[in-house]
């Protein structure tokens, strides 16, 4: 990476020694070694009983190893920015060096029976362990069991000409999480230089936690598969799944020499159901006409909480971890307008109206309520694919329901913040300008107090999205002396239109316009496809 000093963003602070006076430019060089070991051994297993009793089993051993090298150089401060200098021109300079191997082993089994291919049963077992957790507790033993009865096969069904398959299946088991990072139960050393007397010194950063062990996910699912009359495809679905021990970081006290440490002190509920449609509306010799559609829903809640911390993260990410709420709620004040004769934000707590330098003397982030989710209720898809001689055309739709955003205020009406970025266009005709004024956005000033988390920076991203249209035509070559065993034409399009439940208004900006950073790319491209 280089940040050229003849622009803002390569500009870090003034230093009579540098350059000119001025830390201007900066490269950044990273190198990253990563290796990877893994050893799997599985024996499989398979009886047949009779005619009638089935059985298959797996016994595996699975041996994993990680070594990661990690190089970092960076300068701060150049005189030529014509191109990329060499580190060693910088006015300051920083390397590091890290390295850590991570490693684990697993065995794992599974049996399986069924019954006149009718009544179906599985049970597993696996043990783990890793590297990455205390030594008191680095392994994790997790299993799971499962059922489905393919109802469509009795006899009170097997004649039926509506219904084409029909099962019911459910299981329950559980699982574990060791993506977590290398020795996060350790107490890690912090190397430095010029410590005391000039000295190089070695610290520690990180508390030690041997009991720091597995995230454990308990999960059970429940569903019916059912296709009918040939053309239709029915699943649903409901999940729920139990998060224990969850890995955060809770506050100690400062006499260990630390602030905070992780431990497995949180546990949440994911729930919700999974529908999918499949269909052949038309399949005759020339043309056809298939689709598909589904449909996600996802709620959350955290079910418990140990220890002491601080309960809100970052005010610009508004987020809280609170028993009885989701992860994903966002939290802040309630914006109550603009007030007439000051031109200063006014917001409701408990009931009552306040201007917001009330609101920044009297309250903080305890006193915050839900504002938001930013999790969908509801999420999906739409497939739609036509075929016709030899062209075919493929319509893809995505789309999503309920989801807030909490957009950045210095995109919105943080007047003072004009050095690299463009303002909300709204507010030039509805912030305030005089008494009277019935405004939406502040006194246009440098010095309003500021308030991030509140209702009016939070906006619904719910939303159709046309995410692909792919056109093409499959060139007979059977019927021609063409050396080529396929030939494929093809037009695609992706990301070509969103249709937002809150529309922004012609010539204003909206959800649209705030929910990225940068705008969702739209690409075409047209291919051949061929084989020889």
């Amino acid at each position: 990476l280089f940040f050229n000093g003849l622009n803002g963003s390569g500009f870090f602070g003034n230093n009579n020694n540098a350059p000119n006076g001025n830390v201007k430019g900066r490269r950044i060089l990273r190198d990253r070694d990563t290796r990877h070991v893994n050893f799997n051994a599985v024996l499989n297993y398979k009886k047949k009983i009779n005619k009638n009793n089935h059985f298959d089993g797996i016994l595996g051993l699975e041996i994993r190893k990680e070594s990661v090298e990690f190089r970092y150089a960076k300068g701060d401060g150049f005189l030529d920015f014509s191109n990329p200098q060499p580190i060693e021109k910088a006015f300051r300079e920083d390397y590091q060096e890290d390295s850590f191997t991570v490693a684990g082993r697993s065995l794992f089994t599974q049996l399986n029976y069924n019954y006149k291919h009718k009544y179906f049963f599985l049970i597993n077992l696996r043990v783990d362990q890793s590297s990455a957790f205390g030594s008191n507790k680095n392994t994790a033993l997790n299993g799971g069991i499962g059922a489905s009865w393919v109802i469509s096969k009795e006899d009170f069904l097997i004649s039926n000409k509506f219904i084409d398959f029909f099962r019911l299946r459910a299981s329950f088991g559980s699982t574990g999480n060791s993506r977590i990072g290398s020795y996060r139960a350790l107490g890690l050393y912090e190397n430095g230089e010029n410590g005391y007397n000039g000295l190089d010194f070695a610290n520690l950063s990180s508390a030690q936690n041997p009991n720091l062990s597995w995230e454990k996910n308990k999960k059970f699912n429940i569903g019916i598969d059912f296709n009918f009359l040939s053309k239709f495809k029915l699943s649903v679905e409901y999940y729920r799944d139990l998060i224990e021990d969850q890995i955060i970081l809770r506050n100690i006290p400062i006499e260990t020499g630390f602030n905070s440490a992780q431990i497995n002190g949180a546990s949440m509920v994911n729930q919700g159901f999974e529908f999918s449609l499949n269909t052949k509306i038309i399949e005759q010799n020339n043309f056809s006409w298939k689709t598909n559609f589904n449909l996600t829903t996802l709620s959350n809640t955290i079910t418990s909480l140990q220890g002491l911390g601080n309960e809100y993260s970052a005010a610009t990410f508004a987020r809280a971890e609170k028993v009885g709420f989701s992860t994903s709620t966002l939290w802040g004040f309630k914006f109550a307008g603009i007030d007439e004769n000051s031109g200063q934000e006014l917001f409701e707590v408990d009931e009552e109206i306040y201007t917001i330098r009330e609101v920044r003397t009297l309250f903080n982030e305890q006193d915050w309520e839900p504002i938001g989710n930013s999790v969908n209720d509801f999420f999906g898809g739409f497939r739609n694919y036509f075929s016709y001689k030899n062209f075919n055309l493929d319509v893809i739709f995505s789309y999503a329901y309920g989801a807030d955003i909490l957009i950045n205020r210095d995109l919105i009406d943080n007047y003072r913040v004009l050095v690299n970025r463009n303002i909300n266009i709204n507010v030039f005709d509805e912030a305030f300008y005089s008494q009277g004024d019935n405004a939406n956005f502040p006194i246009i000033t440098n010095n309003n107090p500021l308030i991030s988390n509140s209702t009016k920076y939070i906006f619904d991203t719910s939303h159709i999205k046309l995410k692909l249209v792919n056109f093409g035509y499959t060139f007979p070559v059977e019927k021609y002396n063409i050396p080529l065993k396929s030939l494929r034409f093809f037009l695609n399009g992706s990301n070509l239109y969103y249709w937002f439940k809150d529309k922004s208004l012609k010539g204003k900006n909206g959800a649209a316009e705030f929910r990225n950073v940068y705008p969702d790319a739209r690409t075409f491209s047209f291919g051949i496809n061929t084989t020889f």
